[in-house]
């Protein structure tokens, strides 16, 4: 290996957060099950060009998903203005690491897309603009909203605009200029995004941290208003008395009040556009959507998988609550009752959200005008996460806290056992894949649980969390 590829490695990982040696292989795993879940459901359910278009868009897809919301503010992180003044090389490694990384990502996207259009097509587009747009805000930069035009503009109706400059878009658009532009873009938008000391840099770093201030993360830590949702659930368990409900609000915010008005306000967004583009309002829109549908309705799912990812991290962070809680009357001082509660109101919360998720998805595929048996098919999806149900279920007093990297890595990868196994038996025995599919997933999730609980029932008492390591 160079030197070069060996400082980009370093990088990589440092960017990334990686504490363990295992953390890269999970998440080349992950990526490569996706990969394999994605275009064998493409393959059994779809014409023969179709998978090839899954087999690359899905990498393509994972990689620049991971450089937005992993890579790029990790790196913002290291290109401080003290290091990119005093290790001007650690800086211009990271500006090509990450201009090389985000030109993968979008020169595999578009080799998919060309396998079956032979023409780059909007989604790259779309996707370029997504990801520089996120990534330039994150960062702080000023002029970040103007990476968002190639959204805005392709929201216009196409045959209201001049037909000199209709022309000029769907040329753009549809012609491999695109390959030409793009790396110039993304070239500006990483330059602007590292820059070297001086005023700007310094001005750029309050807008990093609100930023992250406007996170999931933090968006749990926030303190709810009155009239918010975590303050209504609060009095009606108070009302009721169920220990279970008290147990989890003591703990600080809900996490599915705190996701609900973001997952609301999410769906009833992307539901309009798609219920205007697949009828005719937005048709430069509708191609789009009948193309990516299925990815923008199933992503509502990583809500779930995420908070089941999430959940012991949550509870490792309010130790000093659960200490209080241990003191409470309304809770038994039993081990294996405070912890058969504990479970129970677990799985109530993560199938509360789960239902919540599966339910945007399904109104997102009313809004794109799915037919029956697609909307089952959906279902089926929803159904394949349910697994992910078990990692809230641990030995919460001794078990180690994963990093919640890790554990998202771990739920996503739990949500393919269903499909994997719907393929196989479908490629070696012929078997129908959704039947195979969903049984399977519902064995693991009863199984899983199943055995999570009894060790719960047998483990000491859960509160305060991590206090045996």
């Amino acid at each position: 290996m160079s030197a070069r590829l060996g400082q980009y490695w370093l990088l990589w990982r440092a960017a990334l957060g990686f504490t363990h040696a295992f953390s890269p292989r999970l998440l080349l795993l992950m990526a490569v099950l996706t990969t394999l879940v994605s275009t064998g459901i493409a393959a059994t359910s779809a014409s023969s060009a179709a998978w090839r278009t899954w087999a690359l868009c899905t990498p393509a897809g994972f990689l620049l998903f991971a450089w937005t919301m992993a890579y790029v503010p990790g790196a913002l992180k290291l290109n401080t203005p003290a290091n990119a003044q005093l290790v001007p090389a650690m800086r211009r490694r990271l500006i090509e690491l990450t201009l090389l990384v985000w030109l993968a990502g979008i020169g595999v996207m578009a080799a998919g897309m060309l396998s079956t259009t032979n023409t780059p097509g909007p989604g790259v587009w779309l996707a370029a603009a997504i990801t520089l747009g996120t990534a330039t805000l994150a960062a702080g930069v000023s002029m970040a909203w103007l990476l968002y035009l190639p959204v805005l503009a392709g929201l216009i109706a196409v045959e209201h605009l001049p037909r000199w400059l209709q022309a000029g878009v769907l040329g753009v658009v549809t012609s491999h200029l695109a390959l030409v532009l793009l790396p110039s873009l993304g070239a500006l938008a990483t330059l602007a995004m590292f820059p070297q000391a001086g005023k700007r840099h310094w001005k750029m770093l309050p807008a990093q941290s609100r930023a992250y201030a406007t996170s999931v993360d933090a968006g749990l830590e926030r303190e709810p208003g009155r009239l918010s949702w975590d303050g209504l659930l609060l009095r009606r368990a108070i009302a009721h008395g169920k220990p279970g409900a008290l147990l989890m609000l003591a703990l600080g915010r809900s996490m599915p009040a705190a996701l609900a008005n973001g997952l609301a306000l999410v769906t009833l967004g992307i539901g309009t556009i798609i219920y205007l583009a697949q009828r005719g309002v937005l048709p430069t829109m509708s191609d789009y959507f009948s193309q990516w549908s299925w990815i923008t309705i199933s992503g509502v799912l990583l809500v779930f998988v995420f908070k089941a990812g999430m959940a012991p991290t949550w509870l490792a962070r309010t130790t000093g609550e659960q200490a209080l809680v241990r003191l409470a009357p309304a809770f038994p001082a039993n081990a294996a009752a405070f912890n058969n509660l504990l479970a129970r109101a677990q799985l109530r919360q993560s199938l509360t959200i789960w239902a919540m998720a599966t339910g945007a998805a399904l109104l997102l595929g009313l809004a794109s005008g799915m037919d029956g048996s697609a909307l089952l098919q959906q279902i089926g999806v929803c159904c394949m996460t349910l697994p992910t149900l078990a990692l809230a279920l641990r030995d919460h007093a001794s078990s180690r806290a994963w990093p919640v990297f890790g554990m998202w890595i771990i739920a996503v990868g739990l949500s393919y056992a269903g499909p994997l196994v719907g393929i196989a038996a479908y490629g070696l025995f012929g078997l129908p894949f959704w039947p195979v599919a969903l049984a399977t997933a519902f064995a693991l999730s009863g199984a899983l649980v199943a055995s999570r609980m009894r060790l719960m029932h047998a483990a000491p008492i859960a509160f305060p969390a991590g206090r045996l390591d």
